[in-house]
């Protein structure tokens, strides 16, 4: 299964990662600019979208009755 993952690179000295995780009705789209600052102070900042979410696989399609 494939999971939509951005990614940001540090602008500086290099830190720690970051990886973001999102909450209900979200996706990596939704830390991007958190991913923006953090980059600028020195981390590589990584985002996924879960399972089902945006472009990542799993999306279940379900009828309704």
């Amino acid at each position: 299964m494939k999971l939509e993952i951005i990614n940001k690179k540090n602008i500086g000295t290099k830190k720690e990662t970051l990886v973001f995780v999102h909450g209900v009705c979200h996706g990596a789209w939704a830390w991007k600019n958190f991913m923006d600052y953090f980059s600028t102070k020195g981390y590589d900042c990584y985002a996924m979208s879960l399972r089902g979410h945006c472009n990542s696989e799993g999306q279940v399609e379900r009828s309704l009755r």
